[in-house]
């Protein structure tokens, strides 16, 4: 959850295609290169990673919390915090996977 609120792997990406390209005009700095893109373009966002991550915190929780019911707060506080990040993160980072630009208006 907080890698993600700081964006640290957008911020490798940028310091390596610094180190990799130095002298790159503005139409190559905005285009993907070897994977990695800029840091103001995200791209779509990663459902695979993002649902597994939640959905372990979200077994840890019902397995253990019959066991040690003090399990249940830090992942209830995870469950709240990351549903108002990716809430945030779907409507002004990611770009839309599934856009038709109003063709069917």
């Amino acid at each position: 959850l907080g890698v993600e609120l700081v964006r640290t792997v957008s911020v490798v990406q940028v310091l390596m295609r610094y180190i990799i390209f130095p002298t790159s005009t503005l139409r190559a700095q905005r285009s993907v290169r070897l994977g990695m893109r800029a840091i103001d373009d995200p791209g779509w966002f990663p459902f695979h990673k993002i649902l597994a991550q939640d959905m372990l915190i979200v077994v840890i929780s019902i397995v253990f919390g019959v066991v040690a019911p003090l399990v249940l707060f830090p992942c209830a506080l995870f469950c709240l915090f990351s549903r108002i990040m990716w809430t945030h993160h779907h409507l002004y980072v990611y770009e839309s996977c599934f856009e038709t630009g109003g063709q069917f208006w």
